[in-house]
């Protein structure tokens, strides 16, 4: 990103070459490492606070289905940066809090890449706001919205750690219907992975509830479970009872109100 000095005609660079936002490093235990580690950083949103002591840029990485958001604390007394944080956020909103949460499907328009209009032609893309940042007037707060999971985290900035995480409403259309065709289950543990293939509606995403009936021995493979991993044609639940099956014939079936997915934050004075 690049630093200007405004009160100059045009604007000048306060930092020479443009100023690099690392990939954050684990900040607590518990996450062991970044999951996206060594994707490219894509800075996406700026706020500055009102005090003008420090600036913020939300930024993420993509790999592998799952998108890692971080924040950056730019110190402006020497325009560099001070510190760059992992975010965590939940899918659904009663899920986990985790820093790599999947990827949104293209219908929520979260994809930072899209389609230009012909107004702007020749221009390929448009920059959509994946993150979306914005302080607090009493520079006491940022906040970044983070369109993938359907969320916002709430920074404190005088410790530059996040200190909730708010869920978006649902939305009042009406409810999504994602129907699977289940062909085996296999028992690992306490964990059931299924194989299945996707029949309707959008993919299936780790977190939501999936209703399964229709299987061979429905009182150990049947039920509603959260799904708690995602694979190459294979979803996991936390079913302790379920067994090892082939040549099955199941259905699983999640039905959910599409989430809201925030595109652009703003603080009131």
């Amino acid at each position: 990103m690049g630093i200007l000095d405004a009160s100059t005609d045009p604007p000048s660079s306060l930092t020479g070459a443009p100023l690099a936002i690392p990939q954050y490093t684990p900040q607590t235990s518990s996450d062991s490492q970044n999951p996206c580690q060594g994707s490219a950083v894509v800075p996406t949103s700026i706020t500055a606070l009102p005090d003008g002591t420090r600036a913020y840029v939300a930024s993420y990485q993509v790999s592998s289905g799952q998108i890692c958001s971080q924040l950056s604390v730019i110190n402006t007394a020497n325009n560099t940066v001070a510190s760059t944080t992992g975010l965590a956020f939940t899918v659904p909103p009663s899920g986990t809090l985790t820093t790599a949460v999947p990827v949104a499907p293209e219908e929520t328009g979260c994809s930072s890449a899209r389609p230009a209009s012909p107004a702007i032609a020749p221009f390929i893309t448009n920059v959509g706001f994946r993150l979306s940042v914005a302080s607090s007037a009493d520079s006491s707060k940022v906040y970044v919205a983070n369109c993938d999971a359907g969320s916002t985290a709430i920074i404190s900035t005088s410790s530059a750690a996040q200190i909730a995480n708010v869920a978006s409403p649902v939305s009042d259309f009406p409810p999504v219907t994602t129907t699977v065709n289940i062909t085996a289950a296999s028992q690992s543990g306490s964990t059931e992975t299924y194989t299945y293939t996707l029949t309707s509606g959008p993919p299936l995403r780790i977190g939501t509830s999936i209703t399964i009936t229709g299987t061979s021995d429905p009182t150990k493979n049947d039920g509603t479970f959260s799904i708690s991993g995602l694979g190459a044609g294979t979803f996991s639940v936390d079913n302790p009872v379920g067994v090892t099956a082939t040549g099955q014939s199941g259905t699983g079936t999640v039905i959910s109100p599409p989430p809201q997915n925030p595109v652009f934050v703003l603080t009131g004075p």
